[in-house]
């Protein structure tokens, strides 16, 4: 039988049979001291580190790209799909418009459902990409911030898209990073449906205003020439790569003028070429042709002209003869076409030129006292700008005399294609006077001083006109520092600015680097107006489309 304390015999003592352990009760008895056992412990095995999981700005980023390869996959499906949509809809409105809001039954009309998103479409591949784990909800935007940074991250893989080179991918990324913001900005503004249009604003004013032929010209022509000094290892600073837009339209009106195609470059051997076509088409059939075969019989009117400039120098000479002893050249080539003065006191002069001068002869005087008046016109000295114009008043006077000539025989086609080269070469030869010999480009200021030497006509007057009266919109803006070279008071004063004052010495270092120069710099690292307006329509197409909605993807 048994005693009282019984019924706590199997929580206080252990069973008979039971192990050397059966001591250690489920009541929670404190268990005594563990025999030792021969044979050793092992010891517990280790865990294993914890996986650190990624951060959340690397899930924000992979994941925003990841929903813009989404975008692009599923582009092609959700273009069909709008376009069908599109036309559903305009069918139920029609009807609807036209009263025929019933069918033939009676029923009430009701129109089609819209297509839903389906297999191989954006939400579909985006639902496909969250259950892969490509895109986790630290993709998610969570602040106004956050929302425009996903924006420009969602536009970059279309940078991706299209035939562009390795050097213009940064600037492929940027502009789509840009029109991404500007899509995410016109939709809080304007709401949803503008997205699309928000993407386009940044290429707005490639859109209103492509390129003309000629700033594609001079593109490619800088381009060209900042290879060969990159092959040279001279790096060209960025300022030094920014267009001259007076001088880009000065050249313009120039070319326009002189009828050559847009984009032509200015310089004194094309237009001598020029002016030498010039010669042989409008010149030349004057050496045989039958009219002038007895040669160019000087007129009054040409007699009148000689004496005029031969008149304005020996005034001078006679009166202050020390002063003006240097024009003793104009004079003797004055006297070659019969102008001639008698000694002082004298009012007689040397009968003018009589006897004609032949045809060959005269063309190619007029050829060289045009070559001669250009280069004496560039000099800074007073007796060269001299002879110049006596030069350019003879070659005029000689022009103007064989089309007394022609005019008087009545050969009209003769005339009319001398007086158009005569006109194209007297133009060319005012452009060279005004390409400046340093830069070998036009320059402003000797255009606003070339109506002093001689009359001009056309673009290039208006071109001279504006040079003259706005000199300094003539010219390219100057970039200026934000500091200067020396260290300002302000900069002493405060840390900031002495920070930035010096760290602006580090502009030229970074910009002629060899990265920058490749990816920066370089006219071939920028984007054609083609390759840009393509990416900002590529990423309003994929911007438009209906992400409300995301489909199971296939088990």
């Amino acid at each position: 039988m048994a005693g009282p304390w019984e019924q706590y015999r199997s929580a206080a003592e252990p069973d008979a049979g039971a192990g050397p352990w059966a001591r250690y009760s489920a009541a929670g008895a404190e268990p005594a001291e563990p025999r030792p056992s021969a044979t050793p412990a092992q010891p517990a095995p280790r865990a294993a580190p914890p996986v650190k999981p990624p951060s959340k700005a690397f899930g924000f980023t992979v994941g925003n790209l990841n929903l813009g390869i989404s975008d692009l996959l599923g582009l092609p499906a959700d273009t069909a799909r709008n376009a069908l949509n599109l036309g559903i809809a305009g069918y139920g409105a029609a009807r609807g418009g036209a009263g025929a809001n019933r069918t033939r039954g009676g029923e009430p009309y009701i129109p089609p459902d819209l297509i839903e998103p389906g297999a191989l479409s954006q939400p579909w591949w985006e639902g496909l990409m969250r259950r892969g784990g490509m895109v986790t909800p630290q993709a998610d935007p969570e602040s106004a911030p956050g929302r425009y940074g996903a924006a420009a991250l969602r536009a970059l893989p279309a940078a991706g898209m299209g035939r562009m080179s390795i050097p213009q991918v940064p600037r492929a990324a940027g502009a789509q990073a840009t029109s991404g913001m500007s899509g995410e900005l016109a939709a809080d503004v304007a709401g949803e449906e503008f997205r699309g249009v928000g993407t386009m604003l940044p290429a707005g004013r490639q859109l209103a205003r492509p390129p003309s032929t000629g700033e594609r010209a001079r593109t490619e022509r800088q381009a060209g020439r900042f290879d060969q000094a990159r092959d040279m290892g001279i790096p060209v600073p960025p300022r030094a790569m920014e267009r001259n837009k007076p001088r880009d339209r000065m050249e313009d009106v120039t070319t326009k003028e002189l009828g050559l195609p847009d984009g032509t470059e200015l310089t004194p051997k094309l237009l001598r070429g020029y002016s030498k076509q010039h010669y042989a088409d409008g010149y030349e059939p004057l050496i045989n042709a039958p009219e002038l075969a007895k040669g160019v019989r000087p007129n009054p009117a040409f007699q009148a002209k000689i004496q005029e400039l031969g008149d304005e120098i020996a005034a001078g000479r006679q009166n202050l003869p020390s002063t003006f002893k240097t024009s003793g050249p104009a004079i003797k080539l004055l006297g070659e076409y019969g102008y001639g003065a008698l000694p002082a006191g004298t009012k007689a002069k040397i009968p003018p030129r009589q006897q004609p001068i032949p045809a060959d002869v005269t063309i190619r005087a007029i050829q060289k006292l045009r070559d001669d008046a250009a280069t004496n016109f560039s000099s800074d000295k007073p007796e060269q700008k001299t002879l110049a114009g006596v030069q350019k008043g003879v070659a005029n006077a000689l022009e103007q005399l064989i089309d007394d000539n022609l005019a008087s025989s009545g050969n009209q086609n003769l005339l009319e294609g001398y007086r158009k080269s005569r006109t194209m070469i007297a133009k060319a030869h005012d452009v060279i006077s005004e390409i400046d010999p340093a830069t070998g480009k036009l320059s402003a200021s000797r255009a606003a001083r070339a109506q002093e030497d001689r009359p001009l006509s056309g673009g290039l007057k208006a071109a001279s006109d504006v040079a003259r009266e706005f000199p300094g919109a003539m010219q390219a803006p100057k970039s200026d520092d934000y500091f200067t070279r020396r260290v300002t008071p302000m900069a002493v004063l405060h840390p900031q600015a002495m920070g930035a004052h010096w760290l602006s010495r580090l502009a030229d270092p970074v910009t002629t680097s060899d990265p920058y120069q490749r990816f920066i710099t370089s006219q071939r690292s920028r984007l054609s107006p083609e390759q840009l307006q393509m990416l900002r329509l590529l990423t309003a197409a994929s911007s438009s489309q209906n992400r409300d909605q995301i489909p199971q993807p296939p088990q």
